[in-house]
């Protein structure tokens, strides 16, 4: 009964194989069919759930996360957590107490590979590391780039330990390109090479035949594949993609993805209709690439703003201030929120009128009107509008000359002043009396 089953799938995926690059749904509206699908969702059970949920442009801080998420066995785990974490708006650096990008940069060997224990891994794995260590701006991502550069084989494929896949060669293409596309130019040409290479003529792309045993089962298209493939060459090429460069004679390879989409939005794996787990996390994930970019690049983005939030609004404690040349006035600006950068630059609009410091410190120069404005490092603006006015000089008035009064009385608020003149004036009263007395006795 299992060969039977087994003969069938391989006649079934065989037949799939020669499926046309025909759709039912418009780009448009399978992306929308796509968020449609997610929007359904009240948790995200796995990390390729919130990848997909984002890359579709849908935002998943309101969702639950499933905990089970967060397991810090392997380095992948490690790496998957501080994923899931940057793109739901947590901080991975704190999340529950748990620093996970310490955690993460810890894996990372003096060669750059990137493993809990071991100085060696697989594609597969380091893979998600360089994924997450380019998401949180590590010093290490290169290094861990470089040892994943170093896994392709000659043929210019990259695998697992169970042997190269275009999946995982799909992955490496988009990692690299996100980390240093200049740098590692030469290996992921010589990747997309070995893709190509295994184009068929519908432009979907099929991976070498698994033998297991002694038992040969021919691979064939699916969602899978064609989704990996695409992220990778959109993350590289998006232009490409969606001109010809990548076009087998007149069939497009995203095209052949949207054959395994149903109209729900979901993707199936083995026969239409049927709503596969991986297929669709992939398969709209790639449709959600082909809108918004590289999801890794969002999860970048939504880091940073976790991490140091970007200034939402700069207002200044005046907004029209009068000046005469030459006086100043110091204006404050206040940025909101209180977590994200305070620096503003000052500008003016014209210093012949006014000019404004560093700090804020505006100085009137002449009769205009001219207007201050304070910017925030995203752009964001506040203004004050300056009016200066001339400097009013007041004449100097003559003043009339003054009675000078001679001999003036001792103010009586000096004491000794008073007993002073009170002692002259007795004195001249006594030298009067006795002259008169004298002057009577003579005559």
């Amino acid at each position: 009964m299992k060969k039977i089953f087994t003969s069938f799938l391989v006649a079934s995926l065989i037949f799939l194989n020669g499926i046309n690059a025909t759709f039912a749904l418009t780009y448009d509206e399978s992306y929308q069919a796509a968020q449609s699908y997610y929007l359904q969702k009240t948790s995200l059970s796995s990390v390729d759930e919130i990848l997909a949920y984002e890359a579709l442009g849908l935002e998943s801080d309101d969702l639950l996360l499933d905990e089970g998420m967060m397991s810090t066995e392997y380095a992948s785990d490690i790496a998957k957590a501080v994923l899931a974490l940057a793109l739901h708006g947590d901080n991975p650096n704190d999340y529950k107490s748990v620093n996970y990008v310490q955690m993460l940069e810890d894996c990372v060997h003096a060669n750059g590979a990137f493993d809990k224990t071991n100085e060696f891994t697989y594609a597969n794995y380091q893979v998600y590391g360089v994924y997450a260590l380019y998401v949180v701006g590590s010093e290490k991502t290169e290094l861990a780039a470089d040892y994943l550069a170093s896994l392709m084989n000659e043929q210019g494929a990259f695998g697992s330990s169970y042997g190269v896949s275009l999946d995982i060669t799909g992955w490496c293409v988009e990692a690299l390109s996100l980390v240093n596309k200049t740098k590692y130019q030469a290996t992921i040409e010589k990747a997309i090479q070995y893709i190509s290479a295994h184009q068929i003529e519908n432009a979907g792309y099929k991976d070498e035949d698994t033998v297991w045993g002694d038992v040969v089962y021919p691979n064939t298209i699916n969602a899978n594949t064609q989704a990996c493939v695409l992220m990778g060459l959109l993350t590289y090429d998006s232009q490409g993609v969606k001109g010809s460069v990548y076009d087998k004679g007149a069939n497009n390879p995203y095209d052949v993805l949207l054959t395994f989409q149903n109209d729900n939005g979901s993707f199936w794996y083995y026969s239409k209709g049927e709503e596969n787990f991986y297929a669709t996390v992939q398969g709209a994930q790639a449709i959600g690439y082909y809108y918004n970019g590289s999801v890794y690049e969002d999860a970048k983005r939504e880091y940073q703003e976790t991490i140091k939030p970007a200034v939402k609004n700069v207002v200044l404690d005046q907004t029209e201030v009068k000046l005469t040349e030459g006086e100043t006035v110091q204006l404050t600006a206040t940025i909101a929120p209180a977590t994200a950068n305070q620096t503003v630059k000052w500008s003016v609009a014209d210093t012949n009128i006014a000019v404004v410091n560093e700090n804020g410190l505006v100085t009137g120069i002449k009769e205009g009107s001219t207007t201050v404005y304070a910017t925030a490092e995203n752009g964001i603006v506040a203004e004050c509008k300056i009016n200066v006015e001339k400097t009013v000089v007041t004449p100097i008035v003559n003043q009339p000359d003054q009675t000078v009064v001679k001999n003036p009385a001792p103010q009586t608020g000096d004491m000794s002043n008073v007993f002073l003149y009170s002692m002259l004036m007795l004195a001249s009263s006594l030298v009067v009396i006795r002259g008169r007395k004298s002057f009577g006795k003579e005559h």
